[in-house]
């Protein structure tokens, strides 16, 4: 799987400005360097007709500077003088571009980004707990503290029947923050559409609120050492350990859907779709659920296209056929994934053959998607899944 499609950018309507940009800042005369290749790619802009508000809207977004030394790499789309999205890579583009044009160019961009399950990372101690949420890109979209009950939370060693009440009372406030806990995780959890918890922190209290989670939270939670948010000095680093698990978790994601599309392609009835004009089929009917689809940066293939997601066409006349207004004809990938964010099916970017080669690659095409298994190459590097069967 790949990150989440930036749905309002791929759905923009208007002509828009993609620009990936290498802005590593690992030399002294780096930024200047940054400059003068930024200054390549605006006169590109420039010259494929773009309006100089956008460029300088651009050139704004691509110049900023990087948090960290170090190769990085930055994309920015724009269109009417504003800039839409913007993204730092984990390195430098793969390649560096300039297009203006109908449709944006994410591909790149989905390709390079890293990819994680949605997850929630929970910090968990007797008197407090911290609530992390991540997204596809690993990116932090909520964190919260809750604070507990803090007494008492300490057993007594002495004995007598005012130590077991004590005792008692001690355990119940540890559940009853734990109750709290839970509670808040469970709204993380729906809110993100969380597929992955991972918590950490004092051993009795993971305990109390995984037993305290509903059922489908459990179904989702994995336990790591950790430290405690009641001890604020630990510092005690998971995040390496909370990458690589939600790693995994898309990983198997991809492997899901492809063995899922194994069984069906080849099938009298299947539930699938394979080539380029059955999966454009599919789209214009909202039929696909998942789509496959090979990473190719050189790719040249131009498709037809309307104004609105489903609208795109092998042909001119395949247009006119859907009933679709002809704005012309645009890059298949880009036209391709505009369609899936408009449909909310989900991509599954397969790594191009070249990627083998290419060792710097980084994010969901470089190489971490396994093969179809056994079977032939997607005819023209793209299959779908789809959500019903069409009509015979």
């Amino acid at each position: 799987m790949i990150p989440e499609i930036p749905r309002d950018v791929a759905t923009h309507h208007g002509w828009v400005a993609s620009v990936y940009l290498d802005v590593s800042r690992n030399r002294d005369d780096a930024p200047h360097e940054v400059r003068l290749r930024w200054e390549t790619l605006a006169e590109q802009l420039r010259q494929q007709g773009a309006d100089d508000k956008t460029v300088d809207a651009v050139g704004e977004a691509v110049m900023q500077t990087h948090a960290h030394p170090g190769p990085a790499g930055r994309a920015v789309f724009a269109g009417e003088g504003e800039v839409l999205y913007q993204a730092d890579l984990p390195g430098p583009p793969r390649h560096e571009l300039a297009r203006w044009a109908a449709l944006p160019h994410l591909l790149p961009l989905l390709a390079q980004m890293p990819e994680y399950v949605p997850h929630v990372v929970v910090r968990v101690g007797r008197t407090a707990a911290t609530i992390a949420a991540f997204g596809r890109t690993g990116e932090q979209v909520r964190r919260e503290t809750a604070e507990g009950a803090h007494h008492p939370v300490h057993k007594t060693g002495a004995g007598g029947a005012a130590h077991y009440r004590l005792q008692h009372h001690t355990e119940e406030v540890w559940a009853r923050n734990a109750r709290a806990f839970a509670a808040e995780v469970d709204r993380a959890v729906e809110s993100l559409n969380a597929e992955l918890i991972v918590l950490t922190g004092d051993v009795r209290a993971r305990s109390l609120v995984r037993d305290a989670l509903g059922e489908r939270s459990r179904s989702i939670t994995t336990d790591i050492p950790g430290p405690t948010p009641d001890n604020h000095t630990t510092d005690h680093p998971i995040d390496e350990e909370v990458r690589r698990i939600a790693t995994e978790g898309a990983a198997q994601r991809t492997r899901n859907v492809l063995t899922q599309f194994e069984q069906e392609r080849g099938q009298m009835a299947g539930l699938a779709a394979e080539g380029l004009g059955p999966v454009i089929h599919a789209l214009q009917l909202n039929q696909a659920s998942a789509v496959l689809l090979r990473d190719d940066p050189s790719s040249e293939l131009q498709i037809w296209i309307g104004p609105e997601p489903a609208q795109l066409a092998l042909t001119e006349e395949g247009l006119h056929e859907i009933g679709a207004p002809v704005l012309g004809t645009d890059r298949a990938d880009a036209a391709l994934v505009r369609a899936v964010a408009g449909s909310g099916a989900e991509l599954v970017l397969l790594p191009d053959p070249a990627s083998d080669t290419e060792p710097d690659r980084t994010g969901s095409a470089a190489g971490g998607a396994p093969p179809l298994g056994g079977q032939a190459e997607l005819t023209d590097g793209i299959g779908a899944l789809l959500r019903f069967s069409s009509p015979a």
